[in-house]
């Protein structure tokens, strides 16, 4: 899906960020972190509930990690 797309370009540029700011010996915003943690979290969410047949919930879900991944690519510079 779209989203699932988001949140794999997400999750590469966040870890593109940490390995670039680690080799200069800092880390990465604990609210980007956080960020990454939660769409994480949300996309779990969204296939367990569509496993379960919670459709709505799902798409809940989904709809957070989408979020999470719009802000982790603003932060990245690639959207």
């Amino acid at each position: 899906t779209g989203v699932a797309a988001s949140v794999y370009t997400a999750r590469s540029s966040t870890e593109a960020i940490r390995l670039s700011v680690q080799s200069r010996g800092l880390a990465l915003h604990p609210d980007t972190e956080q960020m990454l943690v939660r769409m994480d979290l949300s996309m779990n969410m969204a296939l367990k509930s569509i496993e379960a047949q919670r459709f709505d919930e799902g798409r809940g879900h989904l709809d957070a990690a989408a979020e999470y991944a719009s802000r982790l690519l603003k932060i990245a510079g690639r959207q």
